[in-house]
């Protein structure tokens, strides 16, 4: 039901040339997003098509299936901040090349305007854009929240968080489908 669901716009995902700062290596959106249970994700190129060469993204054909663990830093050649900030590089959840190695890789080539939907925990990663223009992808999720382990509002709630002790109710359980 439509009343159960939410939506989120995380932004434009700006893929300059030659530029490393703006990518991620492969991971899960579900290690973003560890208190929501039940999402889609949504992924737009804009203003031009992304190809191999221009800086698309990178999906594990089936990984989606399995649970994986992953490394916590910010950077992405090379270990950045020992912080969340994300003016200069983005935080990696990144998944080990090892838990990964029986999927096939498949780069998005899609026009501007197509969507392309993924399960949350599909494994997936920004390709680096080796053309001469910038490339754009919007980014939103589309959340049913009757499963989560919160009632927060918040998207990116982590567990044992300020925001997720706020949030919470004694004996509260999770509501079964």
């Amino acid at each position: 039901p439509i009343e159960y669901f939410k939506y989120h716009i995380d932004g434009i995902l700006t893929n300059f040339p030659s530029d490393t700062k703006r990518l991620y290596k492969y991971h899960s959106e579900s290690f973003y997003y560890p208190m929501r249970n039940n999402f889609i994700n949504i992924w737009i190129p804009l203003f031009v098509n992304k190809k191999k060469n221009n800086g698309t993204m990178i999906v594990k054909l089936k990984g989606h299936k399995k649970s994986y663990s992953f490394n916590e830093y910010s950077g992405y050649n090379t270990k950045s901040v020992d912080s969340l900030n994300e003016d200069e590089n983005f935080h990696q959840l990144e998944i080990p090349a090892e838990e990964l190695k029986e999927f096939e890789s498949y780069s998005i080539e899609s026009n501007q305007g197509d969507g392309f939907f993924f399960h949350m925990n599909l494994p997936h990663c920004s390709a680096i854009n080796n053309g001469d223009l910038p490339s754009y992808a919007l980014v939103f999720r589309v959340y049913d929240f009757r499963s989560d382990y919160t009632l927060s509002n918040l998207n990116n709630l982590k567990p044992y968080s300020n925001e997720a002790t706020r949030n919470g109710f004694p004996k509260l359980r999770k509501f079964k489908k």
